[in-house]
Parts: structure tokens; C-alpha cells; sequence
């Protein structure tokens, strides 16, 4: 995962809570949903309607549209 992503979608999307953002960040890296359940303390109904949230609270239609967001804020602030 690159360095910072967490704290950056915390600052990009304000209206996600933590467990939230962990979430978001296995499911952009294509973390099987099985490693997901053994590493959160979600079934696997909850994922799916935790990701359903996610995505009305960033206001996308799908997960990776965060890290895109997030990592095209990143470059664009560091010129």
C-alpha cells in the first residue's frame, strides 16, 4: 500500500470512519473477501452493505474511484 494512502482518504473523505477507510483500502488492493473477514471484524453480508455505504458517502460508483481521487490529489499537491 503506498505510504499515507490511509491518512489521505481520511483527508479526502471526512465522512468515512475508520474501519470504513480499512475497508476501502483492502478492497482497492483486491484483498480477497475471505482475508478480508479474518482481518475485520465483518461477515460477509456486512461487507457488502459497509461498501454500498462507502461508496454513497464518497459519492462514487466504485471503490477504485477513491484511490484515484486520492492519488491524483497526492501528485497534484506535490507539484
Amino acid at each position: 500500500m503506498p505510504p499515507g494512502i490511509e491518512k489521505a482518504i481520511k483527508s479526502e473523505y471526512q465522512a468515512l470512519h475508520e474501519n470504513e477507510i480499512r475497508l476501502c483500502c483492502l478492497l482497492i488492493f483486491d484483498v480477497p473477501t475471505k482475508s478480508i473477514l479474518n482481518i475485520l471484524t465483518y461477515n460477509q453480508k456486512s461487507i457488502y452493505a459497509t461498501t454500498f455505504t462507502i461508496k454513497q458517502k464518497a459519492g462514487v460508483k466504485k471503490i477504485a474511484e477513491i484511490f484515484v481521487n486520492v492519488i491524483i490529489n497526492m501528485i497534484s499537491s506535490d507539484q
